[in-house]
């Protein structure tokens, strides 16, 4: 699923989450837990990728 929800306006940073304001009006709030399943699961893309294009590979 793709969601549009505008264009950012402001980032808040608190001890718990991130807080994402849209030009729209919406909050989306992202746990620090959230952050990390995010950030793991890019981490394994970035890596597939460089196995799929043999980046780093010995020639």
């Amino acid at each position: 699923m793709v969601v549009s929800l505008g264009a950012i306006s402001e980032v808040s940073l608190t001890p718990t989450d991130v807080e994402v304001k849209f030009g729209g009006g919406t909050t989306l709030t992202l746990t620090r837990t959230a952050l990390d399943d995010i950030m793991r699961e890019r981490v394994h893309q970035a890596v597939a990728e460089m196995d799929r294009e043999k980046i780093g590979a010995d020639r």
